[in-house]
């Protein structure tokens, strides 16, 4: 399990979510300073940073990771690649979240087109 999954999968090891986050952000900001905002890493952390906000309601910085991620996954990796896939896949429920009638009908046109 890389450090991202573990610091969102156990924020309880941490003293919380929001200091998890900041942990996250500062891993995925390394990672594309380091490896480059088109490594594999760097585009998995981002997905997994999207999902953690998702978690905390911050739904804008979320929808945007969210977003980004499988743009860069889709060009790096090929649009049906597993992780591609996964990150193509998390959209949908940012978009629901928001309750915003054009971003449902996005919603329903991305897990249509899925």
């Amino acid at each position: 399990m890389g450090l991202l999954s573990w610091l969102l999968r156990f924020p309880g090891s941490i003293s919380d979510l929001a200091q998890a986050i900041s942990l996250v952000e500062r891993v995925v900001a390394l990672r594309t300073e380091v490896l480059g905002p088109d490594d594999p890493k760097t585009i998995d952390g981002m997905n997994n940073l999207g999902g953690a906000l998702e978690a905390q309601c911050q739904y804008e910085k979320s929808e945007t990771l969210h977003r980004e991620a499988p743009a860069r996954s889709k060009r790096v990796r090929g649009r049906h690649h597993l992780d591609t896939l996964n990150c193509m896949s998390r959209l949908p429920s940012v978009l629901s979240e928001q309750h915003d009638a054009e971003k449902n009908v996005e919603s329903i046109a991305l897990l249509r087109e899925g």
